[in-house]
This record gives structure tokens, sequence and C-alpha cells, in this order.
């Protein structure tokens, strides 16, 4: 499995998605109080099936569950076609939904760009919020999102 952390073991094979284990979800979810919104449905789904490792952000998500929101705008072009060179396979962000809660994700650590794998495509920064765990939910939960870290009614 591959680690977006330079030097790193094998730890972050616990990354791999789960789309089962309705006890685990259900403990997720019960610990993801706020949801964090991004453009673009691709990278949502790069993220819960266990393609993009890092959301990099300006800010340090908090340590623990969130839960992962794909917002009402499409994928942008440069976001796009990182994905594409990092997921040849995604679907189409035409066939994905889009304003719903998709999944959850755990921030187990934070880096600078320099403290990860110089050829990870996602590794942008400037703050690297590494993802160690994410679930993709059943069914996604259609709902308005918000900017940055927004809770959750």
């Amino acid at each position: 499995f591959f680690s977006p952390v330079a030097g790193e073991d094998d730890r972050w094979g616990q990354a791999r998605r789960s789309r089962e284990g309705g006890g685990e979800v259900e403990r997720a979810g019960r610990a993801a109080a706020r949801a964090l919104t991004l453009q673009g449905a691709q990278q949502v789904y790069a993220i819960v099936r266990g393609v993009k490792l890092i959301e990099n952000r300006n800010w340090r998500l908090p340590i623990g569950w969130h839960a992962i929101h794909s917002g009402s705008q499409m994928i942008n072009e440069e976001r796009a076609e990182r994905t594409r060179l990092a997921w040849p396979e995604a679907p189409r962000e035409e066939d994905l939904p889009h304003s719903s809660i998709i999944g959850l994700f755990y921030v187990q650590e934070h880096r600078a760009p320099e403290e990860c794998r110089p050829d990870y495509i996602w590794a942008r920064g400037p703050v690297c919020n590494v993802i160690s765990r994410a679930i993709e939910l059943p069914q996604p939960i259609r709902c308005r999102g918000d900017r940055g870290l927004w809770r959750m009614s």
C-alpha cells in the first residue's frame, strides 16, 4: 500500500476504504460532529475510496472523524487533471452525487508538503492533513454544505 508520508512503514494500509462494518460506521458517525465540503465529487470519492490520503488546507483539521460533503459545484480543471493522473478509473464527475454527505474520514496527523513523499501528487499544502481511515456511506445524504468545517445539525 502506498504511503503519502516519506519514510513511513505500511501503517497507512489502514486507510483503505470501508463499505461495510455497520458498527464502524455508527461509531465514526457519532464521533463526527462537523463536515468538510469539497468542490468536485471526484475528490470526495477519491478520499472515501482510499485513493486520496491527504486533504490540503491553509489550516489544520482537528485530529479525528469528520463527515465529507460533495459541494454543488463540479470539479475545476486543475483538480480534475490531478485526479485523472492519480486515479485514471475514477467515475465521471457528472455521474456522481453533489450537495451530499458521501462518507466519513479520519485525520491522523498534519504534515508540511516537504515531509510527504515528493512524488505524491496530492501533497500540496500548505498543511497536508493526513487521512488514515475513510468510510463511504451506503447512500449519500443530500444536504446543503458550507465553508470551512461546519457543524452538522
